[in-house]
């Protein structure tokens, strides 16, 4: 009875063991893809790394008058940098660098992938034509959409598939910068089911429409037409969340259809 006892006890703790070594083996598999991201070629001093819940964070600090001056790519081997440079805004030829980010949000999220920015205290935006992200291997797109806001620029960029990513704020000078790399795409086991706005030529028609509901769904922007980093002569619409089945979708899309009144036209996407 006794030797029975100890079998059985050997056991669970060998299989206690396994179990401990493949989750730890999993770890240190996530540890190693997130640790190989490395860090871009900056002249500043790292702030920080951004947090993300929910695919949501933020960073930088209350500013005026920023000017989103550059934006460079690095690539290293399989990871590429996207690097955000900041001045003050000026008429002069050589523009003063800014020496702490603006406050800015960072919206991550699925089907396509995307990062959508927020930067407030922005008054200009030299660097709207994203020549530099045209010669990436991840980024499919970018392009910056309209806000009413007189001191915020807010922009757009489209991965062609799912990135293991990081964002870090430096500053003295400021600078925000994207670190992505490739990460297997995992099989969809059931359909998304978005709510979405009929497109409209660029210009100030979703904004319009978006003071309606802000709060009230989980916006981002998307490209209907036009060709990729042209912002001005393309079409948009606005997505206006992710749900996991029609039902839930279509009692919400009821909601937002009562706030934004029988003119606009929504409708279901399945993706």
């Amino acid at each position: 009875m006794r030797i029975i006892v100890i079998v059985f006890f050997t056991l669970l703790l060998c299989v206690g063991c396994s179990v401990e070594s493949k989750d730890s083996s999993s770890q240190k598999d996530d540890v190693a893809v997130k640790q190989s991201i490395g860090h871009a070629n900056v002249e500043g001093n790292l702030v920080k790394e951004l947090s993300f819940e929910d695919g949501k964070s933020g960073g930088g600090e209350i500013t005026d008058n920023v000017n989103i001056y550059r934006i460079t790519l690095e690539q290293v081997e399989k990871a590429e940098h996207i690097l955000i440079d900041f001045t003050q805004r000026s008429e002069a030829t050589i523009q003063e660098p800014q020496l702490n980010a603006p406050h800015f949000t960072v919206d991550v999220q699925e089907n396509p992938y995307t990062m959508s920015f927020t930067m407030s205290g922005v008054r200009a935006f030299d660097a709207r034509d994203f020549t530099a992200l045209k010669d990436s291997e991840l980024i499919a797109d970018a392009y910056w959409v309209v806000t009413h806001d007189d001191s915020a620029w807010r922009f757009v960029i489209v991965f062609n598939s799912p990135v293991q990513y990081k964002v870090r704020e430096y500053a003295d000078p400021a600078q925000v910068v994207i670190s992505a790399q490739p990460l297997t795409e995992e099989e969809k086991d059931h359909a998304i089911h978005t709510i979405r706005t009929e497109a409209f030529s660029f210009g100030g028609k979703l904004a319009n429409m978006e003071e309606n509901i802000f709060d009230k769904a989980d916006i981002r922007y998307l490209r209907e037409s036009g060709t990729p980093f042209n912002t001005t002569e393309s079409s948009f619409y606005m997505e206006l969340g992710q749900y996991q089945s029609v039902k839930v979708a279509e009692e919400k899309m009821a909601q937002l259809q009562n706030l934004l009144g029988s003119d606009v036209k929504l409708f279901i996407e399945e993706k």
